[in-house]
């Protein structure tokens, strides 16, 4: 046997899995989990920041790879032991992965989209930190919620708005995200895209706005308002698609009744 399956000494075979998994070949990788009949693919690895076989497969971002592990060895794909803050492998690989093929991988293996950890996240919220916007498309095709809420009651929008850019929050916009729902602290995406300064975010979610001068009760001022103070320029913008919406609305009201 070649001195590569040989694992290093006081190493484990999932760390010395590990450590293949960050160069060896598919077939060399094939070649040494094949005569192991049994592996921990969510054996976790303290001195590298509780990585795993499974994560460093997602990491490597080889899909055939990744395959080859989980014919391999049975996993739960949905654990979260061995991860900080309630993670799953799928959260891991919508935040890191620059290849959507992995995320399909493991939605095929059962991998839970909708699953969530601690704070309500479930993996569209991931790719949409990590600005994957092909993991974003992936997860909506494979039946994500897009009107979920975290802990705060904020939805996958609103938290584009707020960590991640443009192209993510407009691809959300796109695909029916809701711009005009309201978290428990009573800010809409429109609101906090002005408290963060994001202009031109700002500029498109007003076009989704039916009633500028709403405020919530938990709130001190509307979205109008704020924007009088934080972002003047946008104030003409927010009064005339205000004004057409309600003339496209009262429009609709005369054809109906």
């Amino acid at each position: 046997m070649s001195s590569l399956f040989h694992s290093w000494k006081g190493f484990s075979d999932e760390e010395e899995l590990i450590r293949l998994l960050g160069f060896a070949s598919l077939e060399k990788i094939i070649d040494f989990i094949s005569i192991r009949p049994a592996m921990d693919l969510h054996y976790p690895t303290q001195y590298r920041k509780l990585r795993t076989p499974l994560t460093a497969a997602i990491d490597r971002g080889t899909p055939s790879i990744l395959k080859s592990l989980l014919d391999r060895f049975s996993v739960p794909l949905d654990s979260t032991t061995t991860q900080p803050f309630g993670k799953t492998a799928l959260m891991h690989a919508s935040y890191v992965s620059r290849n959507p093929e992995v995320i399909r991988v493991l939605i095929a293996r059962g991998a839970n989209v909708r699953k969530t950890d601690d704070v309500g996240w479930n993996p569209l919220y991931y790719a949409i930190v990590g600005e994957r916007t092909e993991n974003v498309k992936c997860l909506i095709e494979s039946g994500t919620d897009l009107e979920s809420r975290d802990f705060q009651g904020r939805t996958p929008l609103m938290i584009a708005v707020i960590l991640s850019n443009l192209g993510t929050a407009k691809l959300l916009l796109d695909h029916g995200a809701d711009p005009t729902a309201i978290d428990d602290l009573g800010c809409t995406a429109l609101k906090l895209a002005i408290l963060r300064n994001k202009h031109e975010l700002a500029i498109i979610l007003a076009e989704y706005e039916t009633d500028v001068t709403c405020k919530p009760s938990t709130v001190i001022h509307s979205d109008y308002e704020l924007a009088e103070h934080l972002m003047p320029d946008l104030v003409p913008i927010m009064k005339e698609n205000t004004l057409r919406k309600r003339r496209e609305l009262e429009k609709t009201t005369l054809i109906t009744d």
